[in-house]
């Protein structure tokens, strides 16, 4: 049986959003945590009143529970919450572990239960069963003014804020002076209105049934996933 691939699983989590009434300029793809990529990029950003964060592991992603759990640790201070959805191909691996949180498809804020069946091409949950409930932990929240400042780039910093310095010192200036409920509201007006990336414009173009993306998006795309 086939696998699914990164756009497969996708594909499905947009529709279901998009079936509860996300548009899509709050639905964003591949966005770094900070300007340089380094910190590591959110699969699928959810924009509402909050940031959701959506992990993704297709059928050809290798499963590694100690890599997911490193890697979901990373969205705990840049997003008010994270979901982890996962094809079905690796629940026997997940039930396998000797831990109840994995056994009961739980990540590090509270649990999920979301996975996804290629042969239907479809979640194996409702989205109503998630939603966008935000899975907050009542011990270890740590959301973080900073980290959700280092979402932005110069630009955005200068168009929502009137900064006129440079992301370093806007960066130390939010964290003694900043409250999270202040600066959010901006981040994601910033992020809604930022132009599409690469491996956007690629989604899109597929959703849409543009056969023959541009080339050269094809290559700057090729060469942007390397080491991702």
């Amino acid at each position: 049986m086939a696998k699914s691939n990164e756009y497969d699983i996708r594909l499905a989590v947009v529709k279901s959003l998009m079936e509860i009434g996300i548009d899509r300029g709050s639905i964003r793809i591949e966005i770094p945590l900070d300007t340089a990529s380094s910190g590591g990029r959110a699969d699928i950003l959810v924009l509402t009143h909050l940031l959701t964060c959506i992990e993704l592991k297709s059928g050809k992603d290798k499963y590694d529970h100690t890599g997911i759990n490193k890697q979901l640790s990373q969205y705990h201070r840049p997003f008010d919450g994270t979901v982890l959805i996962v094809d079905d191909v690796h629940r026997k691996e997940i039930v396998n572990k000797k831990d109840e949180r994995i056994t009961s498809w739980s990540n590090n804020w509270g649990p999920v239960n979301i996975g996804y069946n290629h042969a239907e091409g479809k979640l194996t949950n409702t989205i109503s069963d998630w939603g966008l409930q935000h899975y907050i932990a009542k011990d270890g929240w740590r959301t973080s003014v900073i980290d959700v400042c280092s979402l932005l780039w110069v630009s955005e910093i200068r168009e929502q804020f009137g900064w006129k310095r440079s992301k370093q010192e806007f960066i130390r200036h939010m964290r003694e002076n900043a409250r999270l409920c202040d600066v959010r509201p901006k981040v994601i007006a910033a992020l809604r209105s930022r132009p599409l990336n690469l491996w956007e414009k690629k989604f899109w173009n597929t959703y849409d049934g543009i056969k023959e993306p541009d080339a050269q998006l094809e290559c700057e795309l090729n060469s942007n996933t390397e080491g991702k």
